[in-house]
Parts: C-alpha cells; structure tokens; sequence
C-alpha cells in the first residue's frame, strides 16, 4: 500500500483502490483549518445546544440538581459525537479501478453517496491539471490580519493564492474528472504516475 499525506492508494492483483479526502479545489474557509478543527466545532455546537436547554429549564423552573449535571454531561458528549459524525463529516472520494472485470467505481461521499461507474474501455487517459485560486476579499483579509498581528498571532498561508495540482481521468474530451488535488505537486505526480502505469502503462501526461 501506497500512503501519501493525503490519500491511500493499494493495488491488490487486478484491483486498485484509492481514496482521498483531498478531490476538490476551493477556496479556504474563513475558520482557518489551523484555528478550528471539526471536533472544536462540534463541540461547539453542542455546548451551544446544550446552554439552550439550560435557559429553557431555568424559564420553567427547574431545580437543577447533581444528576442533572451528570445528565449534561452525557448528553454534550453525546451531541458531540452526533453533530461531528452527521454534520462535520469527513468528505471523501472512493476509486476502485478492475482490470480483470473491467470496471471503474467512483464513490464520492458528500451530503449524500454518490457512485459513478464507467467501463474501462471509456477511459481515454489519465493526466495532470493546476487550479490556481485567488483570495477574493482582500479588505477583510487585511482585516484580520492586523487583528491577529495585535493580538500577536500569524496565521500561516491565510489571505495567499492557493495552488491545487490534480489528478484526472479523461472519458473522451469534453468528460475529465478530477480524483485528487493537492497543494503538494510530488503527490499528484505519485499517483497520476501509478494510475496510469496500472490502467495502460506509460507515463502520465501533463495539462
């Protein structure tokens, strides 16, 4: 098995698997990945929920006791684990590629599953793109960042054009879709590499 930052790649016989978090090019959120995680905002979340039903019990006059607290705390971890499972979801993208069967199997896992299948045959090459995304508001990125500077805090990469090097399948012309993307152009050539030695042999090409 083949692991990158990003991505997990294993070639069993006549089966490869591939999976990555890591398949769209967008712009960063505004919550910095280095400041907020998804269980920081679950737990958020939660706490949150949970202080609601804390001003609704105090409206009607509950008399908060000692097991009570214990209840809240069950019930925040348990709000935890549900809104970072259900709501801040990993998002990944599935790729199985069978020689034997001749078969391609997409599955992307967003708000919902979605699975694409396509015969080996349709595949007309795998290659190389690059997006580069330009930050949009640069007035409130200067913003923050004189804030975090007061505050004496520097926020790595944040306000930067961003640049995703892709991994792609081509079906024909006008049909390419994009398996990978990352910052790290090393791993988009690892696995555009192996993709394309396993499905024909051969170098991949580059847009």
């Amino acid at each position: 098995m083949e692991t990158g930052r990003e991505y997990e790649l294993r070639i069993r016989g006549s089966v490869l698997s591939f999976r990555t978090g890591s398949f769209r090019a967008e712009p960063g959120s505004a919550l910095h990945s280095g400041i907020y995680n998804r269980e920081l905002v679950a737990s958020l979340v939660a706490g949150a929920v949970l202080v609601i039903i804390a001003l609704f019990a105090v409206i009607k006059g509950v008399d908060v006791r000692g097991p009570h607290y214990i209840g809240a705390v069950a019930v925040f971890a348990l709000l935890t684990f549900l809104v970072r499972v259900y709501v801040f979801y990993e998002e990944y993208l599935e790729l199985t590629i069978d020689r034997d069967k001749g078969i391609i199997d997409l599955l992307v896992r967003r708000m919902t599953m979605k699975r694409y299948k396509w015969a080996l045959g349709e595949l007309t090459g795998v290659c190389r793109g690059l997006t580069v995304i330009a930050p949009e508001n640069r007035d409130g990125i200067d913003i923050v960042k004189k804030i975090s500077l007061q505050h004496g805090m520097v926020i790595p990469g944040f306000g930067e054009s961003k640049e995703y090097h892709s991994v792609n399948l081509e079906f024909g012309e006008l049909n390419t879709i994009a398996v990978f993307n990352t910052e790290e152009p090393g791993e988009a050539d690892a696995v555009s590499e192996v993709l394309k030695k396993f499905v024909g042999g051969g170098s991949a090409k580059k847009d």
